[in-house]
Formats: C-alpha cells, structure tokens, sequence
C-alpha cells in the first residue's frame, strides 16, 4: 500500500518541498517589513518587492504556483487514491480458504466524481435561486409588518435554516452519487477463489457480548 501510494505522494508534496527548497534562500525580513509598512496596498507591495527585492518576489511567485499545483493534483488524483484503497481492502479479505480479489477499475470512481459535481453544481443554482426567492420575499412581507429588530432576528434563522438544508442536500447527493458508486462498484468487482470453502460453513452460537453486540461496528471502528 505504501509504494502503491508513494508516487501520489509525491505528486501531491513534491511541488511543496521544491518550492520550500527554492525559497530557503537568507531573506533580508528586516527590508521585507519596511516595504510592508511603506506599502498602501498589496499590490503596492508587490509592486516594491519584485522592484527592491527580485530573489524574494520570484520565491513568493514560486510558492503559490506550487501550491495550486499541490491542491490540483490532489483533487485529480483523490480518485485514484480511494480506488487503490477499496481494492486493497477487499483483496485482502480472507475468510480461511477463501480468497477474494478486486478488479474494480479508477475510471468508474472518476464517473463517480463527475456525477457529483454536475449534480452539485445543479443543485448550487437552483438552491441559490430558491435562497434569492425566498430572502427577498420574506424580506418584502416583513418590511411591512415587522421592525428591524425582528426583521434581523428572522433573516439571521433563515439563514441558518437555509446552510442546513443546503448541506443536508450536498451531502444527499455525496452519499448519493459516490458513497454508494464506490461500493457498488466494490462488489461488482469481486472475484472469489476457492469459494468451495463456502460449502464447509457452519453457523454456531457463541456468547454475546455483556455491552451488546456490534458496539465497535456502531461506532465506526474498523476500516471495512
């Protein structure tokens, strides 16, 4: 799982270290904070650094091009990260003969992703044209019979009303459209070797547990 992932790693951090190795030139900071008080604007600093002091602008330059590199390939590669997982984990069931193997393949948990953000991104628009319909109409019909106390009291718990129904709904769509696509996509990719085992299988009671049984699977103990 280690080497499997190490090259993802890499991808991820390796834009960090080269522009943190970059940038561990000596900075004169004491000039740095004279151009900052001096400066009346960011831009105006900037403007100061890439004028006075070239080495440090080109490394500020570097650093965030570094990490939008970092965030974008994370967001790219996420997807190959759980599709390596999932079948890790389901290869590395055992059940005493019986040995079970993933096929499942990165492009379906890409199609997964993508379902994600095309309903996501419907669901943003409708939700901000709903959101723009009520707040506007209940701020109408409170203009004419409520005080602005009452008028701020009400929006600030529409507010809130409406940031739970909308992550209750991103998080409908999630469960939705990936959630159930990575194990949906899990199980159709098993392959079973030696599932003659399976006739060999005998249910015997044993004792339960004195805090109850399945207490570690009702608290999410476990990685499969």
């Amino acid at each position: 799982m280690f080497f499997r992932g190490l090259p993802m790693w890499l991808a991820v951090i390796g834009p960090l270290a080269v522009a943190v190795t970059y940038s561990a030139a000596p900075v004169e900071w004491d000039k740095v904070i004279a151009a900052a008080a001096q400066a009346n604007s960011g831009a105006e600093f900037f403007n100061q650094l890439e004028t006075a002091l070239p080495a440090v602008y080109v490394a500020a330059v570097v650093s965030a091009g570094a990490v939008t590199v970092s965030v974008l390939m994370a967001a790219v590669l996420f997807p190959v990260f759980q599709a390596m997982l999932l079948r890790w984990w389901i290869s590395s069931l055992r059940l005493g003969t019986l040995t079970i193997r993933s096929q499942l393949r990165t492009k379906h948990i890409y199609g997964a992703y993508l379902r994600f953000l095309w309903y996501g991104l419907l669901f943003s628009i409708a939700a901000t044209v709903a959101c723009g319909a009520a707040f506007f109409s209940l701020n109408a019909v409170l203009d004419a019979f409520a005080r602005s106390e009452v008028i701020e009291a009400v929006n600030a718990l529409a507010g809130i009303a409406f940031y739970v129904v909308i992550m209750l709904g991103y998080s409908t769509i999630y469960q939705g459209t990936v959630k159930l696509a990575l194990w949906r996509s899990g199980m159709e990719s098993i392959e079973l070797e030696g599932a003659d085992a399976l006739d060999r299988v005998r249910a015997e009671g044993a004792p339960s547990s004195a805090v109850g049984e399945g207490l570690a699977d009702a608290l999410n103990v476990g990685g499969f």
